[in-house]
């Protein structure tokens, strides 16, 4: 009640002068008790989930890495064991919070996720995460990731035949061009996807403010009362 009392209230002030975010406010729901516990967490004490970022960035590296063939087995199950170290200490700071099993496991899936994933690490560390994210993929999950990949051995081009020579080359140029299409694309979609996300991190900064503020004028009156 407090959150929406406060959302409400928070979209009527902006709607004048920014009306635009005065309805994106309107319209955001209620964070999860996850979601409202990793954000208070973030917010409050912000060092171990700092520690879960740091390590989840050095994870997605060595792994990127190990699928170009470059990095070693040891590095990686290393980085592996601090990320989950690191997750574990988040996790304890959740659960001193009285949140059932079922909510901690949501809090320990939408944290590795989170931790993992460029997109959302910074709006882990500000606190300011509005879902809870599908699990992370499986190349860069450490509950399921095993030995990093070894690099498989180059062949050698088939160079017999002028005729098969000059059919590879040409496919290969067609290739080329369809990835080159596909590369504009994915610039634009980028491009759009940063807006939307500079729009999305607005939005849930005035979103925590408001929740913050009348957190503050709650406690103010249940002390005077």
């Amino acid at each position: 009640m407090e959150y929406t009392r406060a959302r409400n209230a928070r979209a009527k002030e902006l709607r004048p002068s920014d009306p635009e975010l005065a309805a994106a406010i309107a319209k955001l729901p209620k964070p999860s008790r996850p979601l409202a516990t990793i954000n208070h967490l973030a917010r409050e004490d912000p060092s171990e989930v700092r520690a879960l970022i740091q390590s989840g960035k050095r994870l997605r590296t060595l792994q990127e890495d190990a699928v170009r063939g470059k990095g070693g087995a040891s590095d990686f199950a290393t980085a592996t064991a601090e990320f989950r170290e690191a997750l574990e200490r988040v996790q304890r700071q959740a659960r001193a919070r009285g949140l059932t099993d079922a909510l901690l496991t949501r809090v320990a899936s939408t944290l590795r996720a989170a931790a993992l994933d460029p997109e959302l690490q910074p709006l882990l560390e500000r606190g300011l995460l509005a879902h809870e994210p599908g699990p992370a993929g499986f190349a860069f999950d450490p509950a399921l990731a095993g030995e990093s990949p070894r690099r498989s051995p180059s062949k050698r081009p088939d160079v017999k035949g002028g005729q098969r020579a000059k059919a590879k080359l040409k496919r290969a140029r067609e290739r080329v061009s369809e990835l080159k299409e596909d590369a504009y694309r994915s610039r634009q979609e980028l491009v759009r996807a940063r807006e939307a996300l500079a729009v999305a991190e607005r939005v849930a900064a005035e979103a925590a403010a408001a929740l913050e503020k009348a957190e503050t004028e709650l406690d103010q009156i249940q002390t005077s009362t």
